[in-house]
């Protein structure tokens, strides 16, 4: 009979992406981002967990799908600039008729959500430094010598 593994969670829970920057990743862990991102999470199998909520109006979770290993797999989408706590608990998953622990586990993520990112926005730096290299653009009160100032 074939089996089948599911992997592992992602770091802090956050499904890697490039439109999301973890910035610290011991618990609680904290991700900054843009508002239209989908931030896609999934939580450890071996646990009952709860549905993630949300703090703040910055934020909100939709599309929980749980998994009968516990796995939880759900989306945050950010919605505007602000900052964010999305939270969920979970207890551990015993077989049935086994004598269990009584262990819970607290996951959280802070989010920050602003206009862009620190990725895209050092992406953009960069890119005005290079066209002022080219001669593109020049810094103010420099005359290109095509008239006026």
């Amino acid at each position: 009979m074939p089996t089948t593994t599911e992997p592992v969670a992602p770091l802090c829970g956050v499904v890697a992406s490039p439109d999301v920057v973890i910035t610290n990743s011991t618990q609680p862990c904290s991700v900054s981002t843009q508002v239209g991102v989908t931030i896609h999470i999934v939580l450890d199998p071996g646990f009952t967990w709860g549905t993630p909520s949300s703090d703040s109006t910055a934020v909100e979770v939709v599309n929980v799908k749980r998994q009968s290993s516990g796995r939880l797999d759900a989306d945050v989408r950010t919605l505007r600039i602000g900052l964010a706590t999305v939270s969920a608990t979970g207890s551990i998953l015993c077989p049935p008729g086994q004598p269990c622990p009584a262990l819970a586990r607290l996951w959280a993520l802070h989010i920050t959500v602003g206009a862009s990112t620190p990725r895209s926005a050092a992406l953009r730096a960069s890119s005005l430094r290079s066209l002022f290299a080219k001669g593109v653009f020049q810094p103010l009160g420099v005359s290109n010598g095509h008239g006026g100032g």
